[in-house]
């Protein structure tokens, strides 16, 4: 019998062909939103305005917006229907970790870039069971190799495990080598099957903290 994370890996097999957009995106359950934007998004706070104009002025700030543009892309269901609502993206979060943009859905963090000196590293959130040898989500069977061949510098990947089980932290420096993990087929199953799960969750808890400006460069408008 299948454990539960080889059912999800199965079921993302054939759900998300990384050249089949519909068939994963037909998942979420709240696909049918036809809602545009709040129109809150014109009132954008003072806060917000004078952040995204920092963020503007970071040494990464290029790398920052190309690879939103390929994660809301590639990772996020009709992401401009679902903007706000069931995800959102944070410009220069006051945090500890002090990062440049946070994407969050439910309650959950989902990808997070953040300064390395003046180049970048990030952080996916994501289902252990995806990265494991058998789908199960024991930290004992994680695939190294699978990890460290994602990209082409295994020196760039690292991991920890998150407080809840069965959940890995995937941490990687370097732009090029984010991009290169965003682009491996299996890799990528992995980063929709953990969105999926918490923007089907219902809606998000960090509207507050979305930024429009940062949402307007991801979404290429």
């Amino acid at each position: 019998m299948l454990t539960a994370g080889a059912a999800r890996r199965a079921c993302a097999s054939s759900c998300m062909p990384t050249n089949s957009e519909p068939g994963w995106k037909a998942r979420y359950s709240c696909a049918t939103l036809t809602s545009a934007r709040s129109p809150w998004n014109s009132r954008l706070s003072n806060t917000g305005v004078a952040r995204f104009e920092r963020l503007l002025r970071r040494p990464q700030a290029e790398d920052v917006f190309d690879l939103l543009q390929l994660y809301g892309e590639r990772c996020l269901p009709v992401p401009r229907r679902t903007e706000r609502y069931y995800w959102s993206v944070s410009c220069l979060p006051s945090t500890s970790d002090k990062p440049l943009v946070r994407v969050n859905a439910s309650w959950m963090e989902l990808f997070t870039l953040l300064p390395d000196d003046d180049e970048l590293r990030s952080r996916f959130i994501l289902h252990l069971s995806d990265f494991t040898l058998d789908g199960s989500p024991e930290p004992d069977h994680l695939d190294h190799a699978f990890l460290e061949q994602c990209i082409d510098r295994p020196e760039d990947v690292s991991h920890a495990f998150w407080r809840t089980n069965g959940i890995i932290i995937v941490k990687i420096r370097g732009a090029a080598s984010i991009r290169q993990f965003m682009t491996n087929p299996r890799a990528l199953r992995a980063i929709r099957n953990f969105n999926l799960t918490h923007m089907n969750r219902g809606r998000n808890a960090y509207q507050a903290s979305h930024c429009y400006s940062v949402a307007d460069r991801m979404l290429g408008d």
